[in-house]
């Protein structure tokens, strides 16, 4: 059995330009501290931007970059291969056709430049396509569908996701499909490039003003690259609190249960954690209206 304390702070700020317009910048670091000596404590950290422009009520861009450089500590000190850099940059043309129908065309780049094992480096390029459509002011459904291509082995693959999200009296409801791939290197054991699908559906619902309780529950099926290392499937159940208070503040208290389950039995494990997070948000502006359709 293996403890770790696994710690992410971030810090942005948002400004409003237009009714729609937004420019986000931040700065993140996380860090997985291993009780384990054998286990490499990690560290990421870097900036990242985003903006939402508006050229009329009907078309707008979408823009996004992140930084991340991943450190890893070692035993004796020896240099770690899987120190890295990544660069993730977005960028999505949004159209609306009416009030209730839109579509977006999304272009997505992401590079890892490992030091000092370069052959080790890959790239992923990403283009799909979505619409969302509203069925009423409290129900939509989103599709998305394209291709992404990994480096790596110079496959492409489809990617996709059936999303319907629902509004009730005091609360949100959504359910989900996807198929797609992600990265993780401050996992508790270092996954990198990961093709997956998972289902997943949660609420969250406002017990009273100012606190709210959330519910997700998801199942993932992974495939790894990796010879010799077998595929596995996640079982994942979440639960917790947010209190806000004095306008500005959230604190917010999470449990989470991981069940990991692979064919060969010593990759099995089950995972049980607690999250508290505090935050702070304070607008400086009042907001600006948004764009009538």
């Amino acid at each position: 059995r293996n403890t770790y304390q696994r710690n992410k702070a971030q810090a942005r700020m948002d400004y409003q330009f237009g009714p729609e317009d937004n420019l986000v910048a931040g700065y993140t670091h996380e860090t997985l501290d291993n009780d384990d000596p054998a286990a490499a404590d990690a560290a990421s950290y870097g900036p990242f931007i985003k903006m939402n422009y508006w050229f009329n009520k009907k078309n707008g861009l979408e823009m996004g970059y992140q930084f991340l450089q991943y450190e890893f500590d070692t035993q004796n000190d020896s240099p770690s291969y899987d120190d890295h850099r990544t660069h993730k940059a977005d960028l999505s043309f949004i159209h609306r056709f009416n009030s209730k129908l839109r579509a977006d065309i999304h272009y997505g780049l992401t590079e890892n430049d490992f030091r000092p094992a370069s052959e080790r480096d890959y790239h992923v390029y990403q283009g799909d396509m979505g619409i969302q459509y509203d069925f009423s002011p409290h129900a939509s459904l989103e599709l998305r569908g394209g291709y992404y291509r990994y480096s790596y082995d110079h496959a492409e693959k489809f990617l996709g996701a059936v999303i319907l999200r629902k509004e009730i009296e005091r609360g949100r409801l959504f359910l989900e499909w996807r198929q797609d791939w992600d990265e993780d290197y401050l996992d508790l054991e270092t996954r990198g490039f990961t093709r997956y699908w998972h289902t997943r559906g949660g609420i969250q619902y406002t017990l009273r003003k100012n606190l709210e309780a959330n519910l997700d529950i998801s199942y993932r099926k992974n495939s790894y690259l990796s010879a010799g290392r077998p595929d596995d499937e996640i079982y994942r159940g979440q639960c917790g609190l947010a209190w806000k208070f004095r306008r500005w503040y959230t604190v917010g208290l999470n449990y989470t249960y991981h069940d990991r389950g692979s064919s060969d039995p010593q990759r099995e494990y089950e995972n049980n954690n607690v999250m508290l997070s505090f935050s702070i948000a304070r607008p400086f502006y009042p907001k600006l209206r948004p764009k009538e359709n």
